[in-house]
């Protein structure tokens, strides 16, 4: 499986059909959809948007079985949004395309990683996302075997790396001075450095970084992938703050221009968009100041006046969007374009930010009521306002 492949399945492709599905289960999208039953795990089941860009032209598609709607479980998403699981697809089906496999092809091998990752999924702890938590957690050594610092990855996770890449088995090791830490794992898949680390690791693993050290073997002799490369790209980025794409953050210090401080630039992207274009004499980027400070205290409103924003900000520079905004403002060496952008942006955010919250609240009340006994018009209601909030996310997704 190539690197742009690997791209292709993350949901932090730029490509809109490369792009994790959102699909809810027992939504109103899809009168049907398709079932993969596997032995002895749970029944996975996939969108129809999956369907048809992941499965429908090619072998694998004989394994799936359409189901109606109101035979679905009551559960979150359709199974293959997650990259990991659609990662497991493209290999069955690479495996499966390969001369020696095209005549021995049993339903059972045709989805040979896809069940070992649901088997993982019934057994192991899950990862814990964005929680933090306390857990026994890996990372990578250096040369030295000194434990690169403030990089965690948790045992899930690692399990299954090494289910889909068993060539690089043994990158992640167990790091004994964050046991039983509480701790977030950075390989995650909603953080922005997921695809930058799956696309290196996939490279290595292809071979087009392979190493010419001696030392670097399997039991039996074979020369394994030199892993500098990523030890190297994983101390580079765990020496700055990780970008929180949109998600709101409180009392954290950001680059930002003093006549601008609506355009809030979180470390990671000021060194990979702003930075250069200081260094290479932009009078727009020579305006954001270099080091992260914290932002003015916003002035309370005066009678009459609306009430002021919520005061949690979001990076401003994640997105291909607002970089191509930043690009444009840098090349006109206009200021004034890139304020009137990010202002635009940024009231945006503070409209949907309300309205959001204000969905969230009606969801808290309902579910109150339903657990007080309310009957089946609020339990309308809270599904309603359900659909609302995703309507909200990809709403902001499409405009950002």
């Amino acid at each position: 499986m190539t690197s742009s492949e690997l791209q292709h399945l993350s949901n932090v492709s730029a490509a809109p059909e490369a792009k994790a599905c959102r699909k809810l289960l027992n939504s109103d999208d899809y009168d049907e959809w398709y079932s993969l039953k596997l032995k002895s795990v749970n029944t996975l089941y996939m969108c129809p948007e999956c369907f048809d860009s992941l499965v429908k032209s090619n072998f694998l598609k004989r394994n799936f079985q359409p189901v109606g709607r109101q035979s679905l479980p009551s559960r979150a998403r359709c199974d293959f949004s997650s990259p990991w699981m659609r990662m497991a697809l493209l290999l069955d089906k690479d495996a499966g395309t390969k001369p020696d496999r095209r005549q021995t092809r049993t339903s059972q091998s045709d989805t040979h990683h896809i069940h070992k990752l649901a088997r993982l999924a019934s057994t192991e702890q899950p990862c814990p996302g964005e929680s933090v938590e306390a857990r026994d957690w890996y990372t990578v050594y250096d040369a030295q075997r000194h434990p690169i610092d403030r990089f965690d990855v948790c045992p899930h996770d690692v399990a299954r790396f090494e289910t889909l890449l068993p060539n690089l088995r043994g990158t992640f090791q167990r790091n004994p001075s964050t046991t039983n830490r509480r701790r977030r794992c950075d390989l995650r898949t909603s953080s922005p450095r997921f695809i930058e680390y799956l696309d290196t690791l996939g490279r290595l693993s292809e071979g087009t970084h392979l190493g010419q050290r001696p030392d670097v073997r399997d039991r039996d002799g074979t020369p394994r992938p030199d892993m500098q490369p990523f030890v190297e790209l994983v101390r580079a980025r765990a020496q700055v703050r990780e970008c929180s794409w949109d998600r709101l953050l409180y009392d954290v210090d950001w680059h930002y221009a003093a006549a601008l401080p609506e355009l809030t630039v979180c470390p990671e992207c000021y060194a990979a968009v702003v930075g250069p274009a200081a260094v290479n004499g932009s009078p727009v980027a020579a305006r954001f100041c270099r080091v992260p400070r914290p932002l003015p205290v916003d002035r309370p409103s005066g009678s009459g006046h609306p009430p002021p924003p919520p005061p949690g900000r979001s990076c401003q520079m994640y997105s291909p969007r607002m970089r191509k905004v930043f690009r444009k403002a840098v090349q006109r060496q206009s200021f004034d374009y890139l304020a009137r952008k990010a202002q635009e942006r940024r009231r945006v955010e503070v409209d949907l930010t309300l309205e959001r919250e204000g969905v969230v609240r009606q969801k808290a009340e309902a579910e109150r009521a339903l657990a007080a006994g309310a009957g089946a018009e609020v339990a309308r209601r809270r599904a309603a306002l359900v659909l609302q909030l995703e309507d909200c996310d990809e709403w902001w997704i499409k405009w950002e």
